[in-house]
């Protein structure tokens, strides 16, 4: 049982996130992080802009599939 205060380490068989997830891309590479833990685990609903209908969207669509 965990009890308040604990710190508890854990790893997720599935993380998920949305499109914006295109906006951190780049803070995660500013701190160091070059990669996902293990991309088969990761799950991004691209569900905001679908289809894109801006150059922009496009762009974050392309950033989050790579």
């Amino acid at each position: 049982m965990v009890e308040s205060g604990e710190i508890v380490t854990v790893e997720p068989r599935w993380v998920m996130s949305h499109d914006n997830s295109a906006a951190i891309i780049g803070k995660f590479g500013s701190i160091g992080v070059k990669k996902v833990w293990d991309p088969r685990r990761v799950v991004i609903i691209l569900d905001h802009v679908v289809p894109a209908s801006q150059a922009s969207y496009a762009n974050n669509h392309m950033k989050i599939r790579s």
